[in-house]
């Protein structure tokens, strides 16, 4: 699969649009307090419940849009079991009825599409596919949840080591952005540049991340340099590295923060018991 796989990014777009069409009082009152991420992260268990037992059909659904083979260049002994897990899984997910039968028969697909998925995911860890391996496992996570099998528990173990290591690396991001723009903060605390620093990070703010590999101090540099001397704004040589400094350290620090409570957010997610 080319694009790689942000599991986060999937699961707050799929929630994003789902929660639009919660109805519950409650819930569009947490909603609008304290937003979807923060809700998942810190409201209380049967708010987060009701919010969970909503969203995750959306989530699911997006989840297994990310790994539909139909437009992907699989080898064939991956590509027939994952599009037979996703043809059951949504036949799953569409089934609403509330006869026992049609229960008994949501369950069936959900367990062949366990089933389905387990047979590509031994092929992927085989032949070293690791990407389209955790795309399955967090595919799998959902699904026994959604059915509320005690298999998820192993899948989630599973998957989870994924967002566990991303948290840690961001944390430690964070921190180290913080020791930088304290000591840059430090250089011109006297300088009267704040000021700049705050042109500066709204400069960054506008640059287009798709132009950009990535946010680092020599591009942030060069980028500035030449928006703020269109704008006959100068610096000192001895002045220009900390301003900048401090405006790009303040700017990751704010995205690092985002994504630690997407994360968070989706941890959540994935350990409370929707109300069924």
């Amino acid at each position: 699969m080319s694009e790689a796989f942000n599991p986060v990014a999937t699961f707050i777009d799929a929630a994003n649009e789902a929660v639009k069409t919660i109805t519950e009082d409650v819930v569009k009152e947490q909603l609008a307090r304290v937003g979807l991420s923060s809700l998942l992260v810190a409201a209380s268990g049967p708010v987060a419940a009701i919010v969970v037992g909503h969203i995750m059909t959306p989530v699911i659904q997006a989840f297994l849009v990310q790994i539909d083979p139909i437009e992907q260049r699989l080898d064939t002994i991956l590509k027939e079991p994952l599009q037979t897990g996703v043809q059951l899984a949504r036949q799953a997910v569409n089934l609403h009825s509330s006869a026992d039968i049609d229960k008994r028969l949501k369950e069936s697909l959900f367990v062949s599409a366990l089933e389905s998925f387990e047979r590509a995911h031994s092929y992927a860890e085989i032949n070293k596919k690791y990407d389209e391996s955790r795309r399955i496992r967090f595919n799998q996570a959902l699904l026994a949840k959604a059915m509320g099998s005690a298999s998820s528990a192993l899948y989630w173990t599973a998957a989870r080591a994924v967002l566990d290591q991303e948290y840690s690396e961001t944390r430690q991001r964070l921190a180290n952005l913080n020791d930088v723009r304290s000591l840059a903060s430090k250089e011109i605390a006297y300088g009267g540049k704040g000021a700049d620093v705050v042109d500066a990070r709204k400069r960054i703010e506008e640059a287009d991340p798709k132009t950009v590999k990535a946010y680092d101090y020599k591009w942030a540099e060069q980028y500035l340099r030449k928006h703020l001397k269109e704008r006959a704004i100068y610096f000192f040589e001895r002045s220009r590295k900390p301003v900048v400094e401090t405006a790009l350290a303040e700017f990751l620090s704010d995205v690092a923060r985002a994504r630690l409570t997407k994360i968070e957010a989706f941890l959540r997610f994935m350990t409370i018991e929707p109300d069924r």
